[in-house]
């Protein structure tokens, strides 16, 4: 199972940089051709729309596998290893799933209901919404993981910026002390500096 996930992480992952690299390269063109007028432009439109679509949701299930998206993770950290935290994780999971059910049957919907054709190469716009169910089921996928290590006991995945576990047990900074700093960063900090005169 994990070699599945690793693999489909870096393929999330080629696609995003892909999408990125193309809709890089196609910008700066378009860009470029305003002042030299090498060549029509007139298809990049609908191409950077194409790449943009697929980066955004595949990004969003590369960020949802890693649980990196922006959340207030207050309780979650305060509660991490914790039989509350574990409801908490399940709770949170479900909540997901309900809204990616939502999601991928919408999209599902617009995907078959989609007839028309992109104007210059004439693609269908099928390929335009096809991401949207595709990412809501992988992400669907994801909080299945992150409930069953709920119900296991295993830890959680937290996103690689989260707080240590024993955050809470740091001492309080010293008063007038700016926020992220403990009193010996600042003195660490005063040293480092040069004096004036």
């Amino acid at each position: 199972m994990k070699k599945l996930d690793l693999a489909l992480a870096a393929v999330l992952r080629s696609v995003c940089i892909a999408c990125l690299v193309l809709l890089f390269l196609i910008i700066l063109m378009s860009v470029l051709n305003r002042f030299a007028a090498f060549m029509s432009m007139g298809w990049a439109d609908e191409i950077i729309e194409l790449l943009f679509a697929w980066l955004v949701f595949v990004g969003a299930a590369c960020l949802w596998r890693e649980k990196s998206h922006f959340c207030v993770d207050m309780l979650t950290v305060r509660l991490a290893g914790k039989p509350p935290g574990r409801v908490l994780d399940v709770v949170l999971s479900v909540l997901g799933m309900a809204f990616l059910s939502v999601l991928v049957y919408h999209a599902w919907e617009l995907v078959v209901s989609a007839s028309d054709d992109s104007p210059v190469f004439a693609i269908s716009k099928k390929y335009w919404y096809g991401v949207m169910p595709v990412a809501g089921v992988i992400m669907m996928g994801y909080s299945l993981r992150d409930i069953w290590l709920a119900l296991t006991g295993q830890p959680p995945v937290r996103p690689p910026q989260s707080l240590p576990e024993n955050a809470g047990n740091q001492p309080e900074p010293a008063p007038g002390t700016p926020r992220g700093f403990t009193s010996d960063s600042k003195n660490d900090l005063h040293e480092k500096l040069p004096s004036t005169v």
